[in-house]
């Protein structure tokens, strides 16, 4: 039962650590919620600022003196020196309001050019004035997905030119690629539509893409979040996302979930191996403490077996300082308990003494006579008493009326001589008369015993 109550007090501390491990599976799956739209966040930020370098170089070369003088050589010759010195983009194009690429700084000047592949977003910055952040869309001379930055560029008050400073989809690898993501993470960057910019898995068959129409729902709803998903391959992962409010770009980062519970079952594995090495080392302590605690109670029982029987009380070799006390003080009580026992014997011999001892001459009274008289001559016969007191007492009654003595005390009371020394009135002074008294008692008692054991052998 001890054993019971230390294990019972240790009940609370499991189902704490039970508790305590599944807040730490969530608390762990929810901080790398939180850790992943961190990463997003910054990795969404690296892609506003490659976008927003290609717009200022664009910026620059819309106000070149050349295209104010419509030398579109001289620009052919200053963009192209531009794109390789900064290394920002892959081309410069310049368009004009028909659509027609009239510079394009991958073909040299004066080749034959094809129309501008995305003709909505020129006819947007045409009507606006306005830059804009196009989305992936199919290059017209290099047939592939590329993204530009279409800037308006102004001669006489008017938009009389589109300059678009073109990316590929590759520039944002370096940006996927610097997270270095563990085996089996997903990741992606998307343009304003939900349209695959970068991939770090299958980017050539997935790029230029739409993402899932679960994806595009909530980064339109949300800048930020988290969310399960499949991806365009089906795998289930969870996914989190940040979209830029500058650009509109985002980066969604996925984590399959087989490798997210195998991660996180790995971390609680560690943590759970050394809980339970905890417990069991606790256990361990609780059932030796038990068993010392348990041993030192038993032994108490024999101290207290000494003390009920009256015998020395021993003192038992125990490990808790607690028992040990316990049994000196079932000692130190049976020592007591003996030293009362003996007073107690001493004081009743002492009373029962002066039951029978009278005060005044030091003889046995009357009551001790009669009991010594009964059980030494008329119990060792064969008849009953009453026959005795019949035969050999009645005659020594007192007469009738007055007060009868029965027994031997009667008898002896009833001698020649007896009453008047028992008569309190005529008693002489005891000082005076005290021989004479034992010597009368003394001789009437020797005659009457002898007198009545040869009545009995008769």
């Amino acid at each position: 039962m001890l054993r019971c109550l230390v294990l019972a007090c240790l009940l609370p501390g499991i189902l704490g650590v039970g508790v305590l491990f599944s807040w730490e599976y969530f608390n762990a799956r929810a901080q790398l919620e939180r850790d992943m739209i961190a990463t997003a966040r910054a990795m969404v930020q690296s892609v506003d600022s490659q976008l927003l370098r290609a717009k200022t170089i664009g910026q620059v070369l819309a106000t070149s003196g050349a295209l104010v003088r419509h030398d579109l050589a001289g620009f052919h010759r200053r963009a192209s020196e531009a794109i390789i010195t900064t290394k920002v983009a892959m081309n410069v194009v310049l368009s004009d309001e028909s659509g027609q690429q009239l510079v394009n700084t991958l073909r040299e000047f004066g080749e034959p050019l094809p129309q501008h592949g995305h003709p909505q977003v020129l006819g947007r910055v045409f009507a606006t004035g306005q830059p804009v952040i196009s989305e992936i869309y199919v290059g017209g001379v290099l047939r592939k997905p590329v993204v530009s930055i279409d800037l308006p560029v102004f001669v006489a008050g008017k938009v009389a030119y589109v300059l678009s400073v073109g990316l590929l989809p590759n520039d944002f690898n370096a940006i996927l690629a610097a997270q270095n993501f563990p085996p089996g993470w997903l990741s992606a960057i998307f343009d304003n539509t939900g349209t695959i910019a970068a991939r770090t898995h299958a980017a050539e068959e997935f790029v230029g893409q739409k993402g899932t129409a679960e994806y595009i729902q909530r980064i339109s709803e949300s800048p930020e979040g988290s969310m399960k998903t499949v991806t365009r391959e089906g795998i289930p992962t969870l996914s989190v996302w940040s979209r830029s409010s500058v650009t509109g770009w985002s980066v969604g980062i996925g984590i399959p979930r087989e490798i997210l519970e195998r991660d996180l079952m790995h971390t609680m594995t560690w943590l759970s191996s050394g809980l339970a090495t905890l417990l069991v080392i606790g256990l361990s302590l609780a059932w030796l403490a038990g068993r010392s605690i348990a041993g030192s109670v038993r032994a108490l029982t024999e101290p207290a077996i000494a003390l009920r029987q009256g015998r020395a009380v021993p003192i038992p070799d125990v490990s808790i300082h607690e028992s040990a006390e316990v049994a000196v003080a079932l000692r130190e009580t049976g020592e007591l308990l003996a030293a009362r026992t003996a007073a107690l014997v001493a004081a009743n011999h002492e009373l029962e003494q002066l039951a029978r001892v009278d005060t005044l001459t030091g003889l046995q009274n009357r009551k001790s006579a009669n009991e010594r008289l009964h059980l030494r001559h008329f119990r060792c016969v064969d008849f009953p008493a009453s026959k005795i007191y019949r035969t050999h007492f009645w005659r020594w009654r007192r007469p009738t009326g007055s007060r009868r003595r029965r027994g031997c005390a009667g008898f002896l009371s009833s001698a020649p001589g007896f009453f008047s020394f028992d008569d309190p009135g005529r008693h002489p002074s005891p000082p005076e008369n005290r021989g004479l008294v034992c010597l009368i008692l003394g001789s009437r008692l020797v005659a009457l015993t002898a007198g009545l054991s040869w009545s009995l052998n008769q």
